[in-house]
């Protein structure tokens, strides 16, 4: 039959073509079940960092619920204590399962809902309160990681993937190079205004920022490990035949423990204050994590239109106010209630530490936080730095004794303290 005889012109069947062709893109983007081919690795990450929410409000109960026994145990004997661990480095493997899985740049951006993990764990397990700032941190991590998920492509597929010679020509690229000269020329001159004006108190924040930037570096080292384990180069010998393979996982280690001590000392800083550290690994942490998926593995470019990069960008800068929220919520429930306490003292209610009820544990904790300030003679001690709860590198003593404490941080994926 003619074209000029068919009901449509050539501009409509044109058209049609193009939306075919279209329509075939996206059904090659996805899996056979018609999934989008990054989905698995983004539910596996929030299994993850789940688990790693969990794991940490159970670290915390079994501190908490020791400090009270009248025979307390050392930390690692406490069964809730191991429990509590065992779950969180759960959830790291599912994290690292998840990066040979889905973009680093969309599992770096879902970070935050290990937050809200952790809030719902603490008000169900350690009967923490979770005032109406809270609440509204917990909603908007959920709309912000829902921003993120749409504004992400249907593939994220790119050329890399566990070859060795493609990571080596990314490590050895221009754009690496610089970025990582810029990153240390930062951290220098941050470190250098740190020595020099000490009255600014920047130590804290310089080592947050230190473990920031490496947490960069850590997050992307793993996820090549993961993608020489998960998904090796086909056609090719196995990748761990080769030394360069056991280079990368031992540079991920050496990463890792680095990211944990730069955290440590901020905790354990003379002008260390939890409040203000966390902000700064959490945000700047994502961010250059974001940074070094595209600089390595080029995942930005999938993007192919201007919605979706407004969706990604705006629901990862709605996230990163997320955290500066939530932490400005866990201030004002701390100021609450050491108010609170502080007015019972003042009326005689409570007048040594055994006045204190031993439940619920934020009640307690209050309560020994406001008395240890009456008692001390350190007039410089700030509200943020005597309540920072469980990270404080003072607390729990019943359970640590002479033990230096260490906290583990969350090397796979989200950042998560325990």
């Amino acid at each position: 039959v003619p074209i000029s005889k068919l009901p449509y012109s050539r501009t409509t069947l044109g058209t049609h073509a193009m939306k075919f062709s279209r329509a075939s893109e996206l059904l090659l983007a996805v899996g056979n079940d018609g999934k989008p081919d990054w989905l698995e690795g983004v539910l596996l990450c929030l299994v993850g960092s789940t688990f790693t929410g969990l794991g940490l409000v159970l670290v915390r109960y079994s501190l908490e619920k020791n400090a009270s026994s009248s025979k307390p145990l050392v930390f690692h004997k406490q069964p809730w204590w191991m429990l509590g661990v065992g779950i969180f480095f759960g959830g790291q493997l599912l994290n690292f399962v998840a990066m040979g899985m889905a973009p680093q740049v969309i599992l770096s951006g879902l970070g935050v809902w290990s937050m809200v993990a952790n809030a719902l764990f603490a008000k169900l397990i350690v009967d923490e309160r979770l005032n109406l700032l809270g609440m509204m941190m917990m909603f908007c991590s959920c709309v912000g990681v829902v921003a993120v998920l749409i504004g992400t492509p249907s593939s994220t597929s790119h050329s890399f993937t566990g070859d060795l010679q493609t990571m080596r020509e990314a490590f050895a690229g221009r754009m690496f190079l610089q970025t990582t000269a810029v990153l240390l020329t930062v951290l220098a001159l941050v470190w250098a205004a740190a020595r020099l004006r000490p009255r600014l108190n920047l130590g804290s924040l310089a080592w947050a920022l230190s473990s920031a930037v490496v947490s960069g570096y850590t997050v992307m080292l793993f996820k090549c490990v993961s993608l020489l384990a998960i998904e090796p180069a086909p056609s090719k010998p196995s990748p761990w035949t080769q030394p360069e393979a056991y280079c990368i996982l031992a540079a991920a280690a050496l990463a890792g423990l680095l990211q944990c001590s730069a955290m440590n000392l901020a905790l354990n800083e003379r002008d260390g204050e939890a409040l203000v550290v966390f902000p700064v690994a959490y945000t700047l942490g994502m961010l250059i994590q974001i940074l070094m998926g595209e600089v390595v593995f080029k995942e930005l470019e999938a993007f192919k239109s201007a919605r979706q990069m407004c969706f990604f960008w705006g629901g990862t800068i709605f996230l990163l106010l997320c955290i500066v929220l939530h932490m400005e919520a866990k201030l004002a429930l701390i100021q609450n209630l050491l108010a609170e306490v502080e007015k019972e003292i003042e009326d005689g209610g409570i007048e040594t530490l055994d006045d204190l009820p031993a439940s619920p544990a934020w009640r307690r904790r209050a309560g020994m936080l406001q008395l240890g300030r009456q008692k001390s003679s350190n007039s410089d001690a700030s509200l943020a730095s005597m309540v920072s709860g469980p990270f404080d590198p003072h607390a729990y003593p019943e359970s640590f004794g002479e033990w230096n404490r260490f906290y583990t941080v969350s090397i796979m994926g989200p950042i998560g303290i325990a």
